[in-house]
């Protein structure tokens, strides 16, 4: 039976708990293991994570590799090749660490001497480094799935010399991958007693966006998030802005601005996405659509008041769900 990792169920796994630990350097004689013999643990481990995790987990690593992920050489320390990611989220980065029995480190602001967004913002972070044949298995389980970093790991792997898995990815692994990247670069902005100064008076405004410095990965979100929500109108339900304005590199923010979509993205995506304050977030939106479909509100541009079909089609979908 194939097991999902998450933070939730992290810990449920004995029969591969011996593996999560450091693996000590010493036989019961007291000499030193071969790198040989060390290789055979981690060969072992990572054999029992293949064997665990789920493709989904690999597809969600990937987004979250490409937006907020380090892939790195560091010429300092004998060109040693590591994947490093520090998040204020300890869930994520835990899940890591548990995975692969390396340290969660956290980083407290008020003891860093770094300035860096984490500093800046006075956020505990937590932070966790996968290195050596660790980061290799890691790579090689995420690349098949990765957009904005992949020329950069392919320039590592051909420079530490390690094989990389190349297949074709199904566009359903590509949802995890879209989620992963929303819980990196991703935000929902969800108001509902917004002043609206065009129209002088209050109203509410939801708005999804992803935001990225690679216009091709802005194209790819756009493209992937288009494909799946459209419709039958055909209509795109995602546009992408761009800023340069005192800037070295331009910012491109792909944007899903209909209240209805983002309603549906929610529904889909709150249970993929692991960021539980954007989970929320999703949760509210969700409970006050359904608020305004109970009592005739109008939601987006939806005035439930005046549209009985669609009204009639909502209520009927939050009952089936309580059934």
């Amino acid at each position: 039976m194939s097991l999902r990792v998450t933070y939730r169920d992290a810990k449920t796994y004995p029969e591969y708990s011996s593996l999560w630990r450091p693996v000590s350097t010493c036989t019961e004689s007291g000499r030193l293991m071969s790198r040989t013999q060390l290789n055979l643990f981690e060969d072992s481990r990572h054999n029992a994570i293949d064997k665990a995790v789920e493709e989904d987990f690999w597809a969600y690593h990937a987004g979250m590799a490409d937006g907020d992920g380090c892939v790195r050489i560091q010429k300092s320390r004998n060109d040693s090749f590591n994947y490093a990611l520090e998040l204020v989220d300890k869930n994520i980065v835990e899940e890591l660490s548990s995975l692969y029995g390396v340290t969660l480190s956290v980083r407290d602001p008020k003891k860093s001497k770094r300035k860096d967004r984490f500093t800046i913002k006075r956020q505990k972070s937590y932070y966790v480094n996968l290195c050596g044949q660790n980061a290799i298995h890691f790579i090689q389980k995420i690349y098949p799935y990765m957009i904005e970093k992949r020329r950069i790991v392919e320039s590592i792997a051909k420079l530490k010399k390690f094989n990389l898995n190349k297949f074709k990815v199904h566009q359903g692994a590509m949802l995890y991958w879209l989620a992963g990247y929303f819980d990196a670069e991703g935000s929902i902005v969800f108001n509902h007693k917004a002043y609206i100064k065009a129209k002088k008076t209050y109203g509410t405004t939801v708005a999804l966006r992803w935001v990225t410095t690679d216009y091709k990965v802005a194209r790819y979100v756009r493209k992937l998030t288009n494909r799946l929500f459209r419709g039958k109108s055909h209509k795109p339900v995602v546009t992408i802005s761009k800023n340069s304005k005192n800037r070295k590199k331009p910012i491109y923010a792909v944007v899903m601005g209909q209240a209805i979509k983002i309603f549906i993205f929610g529904k889909v995506f709150k249970d993929i996405i692991k960021i539980k304050r954007k989970q929320d977030k999703f949760l509210k939106l969700i409970d006050y659509g359904n608020f305004c479909a109970k009592y005739k509100f109008k939601f987006g541009k939806v005035d439930f008041a005046k549209n009985k079909n669609r009204r009639d089609k909502w209520l009927e979908g939050m009952k089936s769900e309580m059934e």
